[in-house]
């Protein structure tokens, strides 16, 4: 009788042993974040995407409608990450909010995001050129038809 306490006590023990490590290793469950999200006090276009980062690790991006996003996973591949800050980014230009990635068995979230003016896309630059250049040929034309005149009249 006494083995068989002993062999059941040696068993749980191991079973312990083994179960506990292997929940140590697996990473913590994601939160799943949804809200509406404003750019200057107004929705986005439709299409715009939405991402998150924390640490060095950044979520899959997810597309906003109707000034909405949903369904937005950050997941982190260990638990090193407990406890860090979460920022929310459109075209690299940050939320005003943020919150602290923890531990929970199944978490989803409510969170609006609301973005400053994001910086106008494109290069703004060309255009300038553009004018630089018609500058640069409207003065050419002048000084020829000037020269020109001048030729004309001396000769």
């Amino acid at each position: 009788m006494a083995w068989r306490i002993a062999s059941i006590t040696t068993i749980v023990i191991l079973l312990l042993l083994f179960t506990s490590g292997t929940a140590l290793a697996q990473p913590p469950a994601p939160i799943i974040y949804s809200g509406q999200v404003t750019i200057g006090g107004q929705p986005p276009a439709d299409g715009t995407e939405v991402y998150a980062r924390i640490g060095t690790h950044q979520s899959d991006p997810v597309t906003i409608i109707n000034g909405r996003y949903s369904v937005l996973v950050v997941g982190v591949p260990d638990r090193s990450f407990i406890g860090q800050e979460i920022q929310f980014f459109i075209d690299g230009v940050r939320a005003l909010e943020t919150d602290i990635f923890v531990e929970a068995f199944f978490l989803e979230k409510e969170l609006d995001l609301n973005f400053p003016e994001l910086p106008l896309t494109g290069d703004s630059t060309f255009p300038l050129i553009w004018w630089v250049l018609a500058g640069v040929g409207g003065l050419s034309l002048l000084s020829g038809v000037f020269l020109l005149r001048r030729y004309r009249r001396s000769a």
